[in-house]
């Protein structure tokens, strides 16, 4: 059972890593009208609206205690172009093999929930509904299950990296990034217009 906890708290994590990391790639002209930028970077309407369907398709599958107003929503964007913007500031790049490992989190993690089902070493009705919700979050975004594998190894490449940050540049202090993302990220919506929350 323990087993089960682990890998099926793995796979929701990776559902909301996915979906509190959305940030679409760079927009094609035509995509969406510029929000704000951070870091450098514009954050457009679709951004935005991408978020929006995340959240209210976390909601519906109760994964989410709520659906986040759009500051919430364009603050969590904000703080992934921050965080990005860090990265690249600080040289955070991840090897080969990391590369490789968090392309296949997804593939892995499932492959490792299919298996415990077939040993039995883990309830396989309660892993069965943890890929389901997988599916159905998914197929709320519009994505296939490619599109989504994509996206968890994007959002794992970001925490492996976010990871090394804190370890090379803050000391191990992950609080001290988070108050500095936080600041970073408030200013950013305070100078568009969006006030403090």
């Amino acid at each position: 059972m323990k087993r089960w906890l682990l890998m099926g708290a793995a796979v929701l994590a990776l559902v909301l890593a996915v979906s509190l990391g959305l940030r679409s790639p760079a927009p094609v002209p035509g995509s969406g009208d510029k929000i704000l930028t951070a870091a450098g970077e514009p954050i457009t309407r679709d951004e935005l609206e991408e978020a929006r369907r995340s959240a209210r398709a976390l909601w519906d599958l109760g994964a989410a205690q709520s659906v986040p107003d759009d500051r919430e929503l364009l603050a969590r964007i904000v703080r992934a172009h921050l965080l990005e913007a860090e990265f690249e500031e600080h040289g955070i790049t991840l090897t080969p093999e990391e590369e490789s490992q968090a392309e296949n989190s997804y593939a892995d993690t499932r492959a490792e929930i299919l298996a415990a089902i077939e040993d039995g070493s883990t309830d396989p009705d309660a892993a069965r509904q943890t890929l389901e919700t997988v599916q159905a979050y998914w197929e709320a975004m519009g994505w296939t299950e490619e599109e989504y594998a994509r996206r968890a190894g994007e959002s794992m490449a970001v925490s492996m990296k976010k990871a090394k940050l804190i370890e090379t540049v803050y000391a191990g202090d992950g609080a001290a990034l988070e108050a500095e993302l936080d600041a970073e990220t408030e200013q950013v919506l305070a100078e568009a217009g969006y006030g403090a929350s």
